[in-house]
């Protein structure tokens, strides 16, 4: 019988069989110096073999991966030890599936594997939805003859929250607070009748300020497990409204027409209301951003047949396969260095927090769709809330 063959859509899916491995790793530990040199790196320190398999690890990578045993890491590539959500996605594991022609991980290796030293950065999501940026050092290593590659990895994750909090989030603060003072100067030379419209802008904007604020606080908590869930009744239509209240005059939609659909459902949700109108907020943001001006963006919801009910937005932008394929990556995207988080908020808010489930569509003919499916509440949940509002009304 012939050995199967294992298809892939990027880098080679052949390995070498794990008593192979396990007899390669031994003879690394024979080298004196290899060990004590490895161990004294404080970074994740791998060899790979010629098929990209972990062949020796030093001691950081087992303290971070919560690994005693450098055998339970032989033989993985560094996507499955990472325990990235795509490394189980095919029979060839990591490398071999369509996401991974864009991950820098494995570009590295395989420049090393032709003779050259590479830097790449990487951005992985892991199976239990934590998000890593590391940044990947690669480099041709001969041993006896043999072909091998040394992988580094330094987490760059505060490096990455750092940029982003420096192009996007004082970006906006600074924006939101130059429009407020803005708005109080025409306030201090308007007519009494002019006021109420003044000041109806400036509460506006103060929102706004507020909830950039909470937001970038929010997804901080909820990236280290810290986010507290707090469920109430809310209506469909009525969050709907707040999100285009704030996003109809915000910067991003300037010359544009920002829309709730006029079929969007009526319904009682039973959820955190504030974690999904940020969950609201990021689509309408993103969705505006990718608008071109005169463009509409179009914000609704409707029921879904399994007791879900599905928040979305439209814009008739189609995004590329190279977009589409890292949209969800933490600090990817398409608007230069330091600028992603906002779908990486999406999906983890909505995915980790609200028990749903993010989504997108994109085609050239219909544009893109972003989708938030939030389960409407069970009823036991709905029953406890009204027993709770009829306790308080009492």
């Amino acid at each position: 019988m012939g050995k199967t063959v294992l298809l892939t859509d990027f880098a080679p899916a052949e390995r070498d069989e794990i008593e192979l491995v396990k007899i390669k790793a031994a003879q690394l530990l024979r080298h004196p110096l290899i060990e004590k040199l490895t161990n004294a790196v404080p970074e994740t320190f791998l060899i790979l073999n010629d098929k990209r398999q972990i062949v020796f690890v030093n001691k950081s990578i087992m303290k971070i991966l919560g690994v005693d045993d450098p055998q339970a890491l032989y033989g993985l590539r560094s996507g499955e030890a990472f325990d990235c959500i795509h490394s189980k996605e095919t029979p060839g594991g990591c490398g071999t599936t369509k996401y991974c022609e864009f991950c820098g991980s494995v570009k590295a290796i395989l420049n090393s594997q032709k003779g050259n030293s590479d830097v790449q950065e990487c951005r992985i999501i892991q199976q239990k939805g934590c998000a890593l940026d590391l940044r990947v050092w690669c480099l041709p290593l001969s041993i006896e003859g043999e072909d091998h590659s040394v992988f580094v990895a330094q987490d760059i994750s505060d490096e990455k929250r750092r940029h982003i909090l420096e192009k996007t989030f004082f970006h906006d603060i600074i924006n939101t607070a130059g429009g407020i003072q803005g708005i109080i100067k025409i306030i201090k030379h308007s007519s009494q009748k002019d006021l109420d419209r003044y000041v109806d802008m400036l509460g506006t904007s103060i929102e706004t300020l507020m909830e950039e604020v909470y937001a970038q606080k929010d997804l901080l908590a909820a990236e280290n497990n810290k986010l507290e869930i707090s469920k109430s009744k809310f209506n469909s239509i009525s969050v709907l409204k707040e999100t285009h209240t704030i996003y109809h005059q915000h910067e991003v939609g300037i010359n544009k027409k920002f829309i709730i659909s006029e079929d969007s459902c009526d319904i009682d949700v039973f959820s955190d209301r504030i974690l999904l109108k940020r969950v609201l907020s990021n689509m309408a943001k993103n969705a505006l951003e990718a608008t071109h001006t005169g463009g509409t963006v179009t914000l609704g919801c409707r029921k879904q047949a399994n007791d879900y009910v599905e928040f979305w937005t439209h814009n008739s932008r189609y995004m590329p396969p190279e977009v589409q394929y890292q949209i969800f990556q933490r600090s990817f995207s398409t608007k230069g260095a330091g600028r992603g988080i906002g779908a990486w908020s999406i999906k983890l808010l909505t995915e980790q927090y609200l028990d749903g489930k993010a989504l997108f569509t994109t085609s050239e003919e219909d544009g893109t769709v972003f989708k938030a499916l939030i389960p409407v509440g069970s009823e036991k949940e709905v029953d406890i809330f009204r027993k709770m509002e009829n306790q308080d009304a009492t």
